[in-house]
């Protein structure tokens, strides 16, 4: 019984001598799958992760520019909530803002009509 197992076993794999196909067969798509393999390997890296990183590296800096911007923002909105506030509530301010505007200068005083 052992011996019909052995005779399969051996029927089942090629032979190894240079004159065999099917060895030949074998090698032949062992190197083909690897060189398929290869390629995919080289279009999954040129036409999908190096783009992608690319895409991310961009994203990355429009949001660090994005994130200056809101900052340059906010400090212009709290100048002008200032100056709205003193304008509102200190005197001297405001005339001073109305005669910057107004092109005078301290002690001249025109009346509009």
């Amino acid at each position: 019984m052992q011996r019909n197992m052995d005779d399969r076993t051996a029927s089942a794999t090629p032979s190894r001598s240079s004159g065999s196909s099917g060895y030949r067969l074998l090698r032949g798509l062992d190197w083909t799958i690897i060189v398929v393999g290869l390629g995919l390997a080289v279009l999954l890296l040129v036409g999908g992760l190096l783009p992608a990183r690319e895409r991310s590296h961009r994203l990355h800096r429009k949001n660090q520019d994005l994130a200056e911007e809101i900052l340059k923002t906010r400090k212009e909105n709290r100048n002008l909530l200032r100056t709205i506030q003193d304008l509102q509530h200190d005197p001297q301010t405001l005339e001073r803002i109305l005669r910057e505007k107004g092109g005078l200068r301290e002690g001249e005083e025109r009346v509009r009509e």
